[in-house]
């Protein structure tokens, strides 16, 4: 938890930014995965 906190200290936001675009790209893909998986 360190490293993350020191990120964000130092004001380092594009990473955590790109984190945050990245999983919001990924969750629909995951739920539809998963729908395909249950039906």
């Amino acid at each position: 938890m360190a490293p993350i906190l020191n990120a964000g200290a130092s004001g380092e936001r594009a990473p955590m930014r790109k984190a945050f675009l990245g999983t919001l790209l990924y969750l629909p893909i995951a739920l539809v995965g998963l729908a395909f998986t249950w039906t």
